[in-house]
């Protein structure tokens, strides 16, 4: 099997010498993957807002 990356040895070596670092670290990077989730929903929120929006302006037009 292929070794581990130097990034995955890193981490490991990290956790076992300085663990409070090593929480802190996954502790930032879990946050900013929930806080990269949530723009992604707000995103798709506002997209699916504008969409009903222009289906309703469409409805309304005269010319439909």
């Amino acid at each position: 099997t292929p070794a581990p990356s130097w990034a995955a040895l890193s981490w490991l070596e990290t956790s076992i010498r300085s663990y409070a670092k090593f929480v802190e670290v996954a502790a930032k990077q879990a946050g900013a993957g929930q806080d990269e989730a949530e723009f992604i929903r707000k995103e798709r929120m506002a997209i699916n807002e504008i969409r009903a929006l222009l289906a309703e302006m469409h409805q309304d037009s005269p010319a439909s």
